[in-house]
C-alpha cells in the first residue's frame, strides 16, 4: 500500500473523529503527522543529530508512567 494512501486515511479519520472521540482523533492526528515526518526526513539522521533530546523525552515519559498507572 501506498504510504499517500495511507496518510489520507489517518487523515481522514483524525477530521471524521473530531465529534466522537478525542483518542480516535489523537491516535489519526499522531499517525499522520508520523507518516509526514517520515516521507520528508531521514530519521536515522535526525535520531543521530538530536539523540540527547529524544533520549531525555523518552526518560521523561518512562518518570510519569507510573503515575498515570498509579502504581
Amino acid at each position: 500500500m501506498d504510504n499517500n494512501k495511507i496518510k489520507r486515511f489517518f487523515i481522514n479519520i483524525f477530521s471524521l473523529t473530531s465529534c466522537l472521540s478525542v483518542a480516535i482523533n489523537n491516535v489519526g492526528l499522531v499517525i499522520a503527522g508520523i507518516l509526514s515526518f517520515n516521507d520528508r526526513n531521514n530519521i536515522k539522521y535526525i535520531y543521530d543529530e538530536y539523540r540527547d533530546i529524544i533520549n531525555a523525552f523518552c526518560v521523561f515519559w518512562v518518570c510519569l508512567l507510573p503515575f498515570f498507572l498509579e502504581i
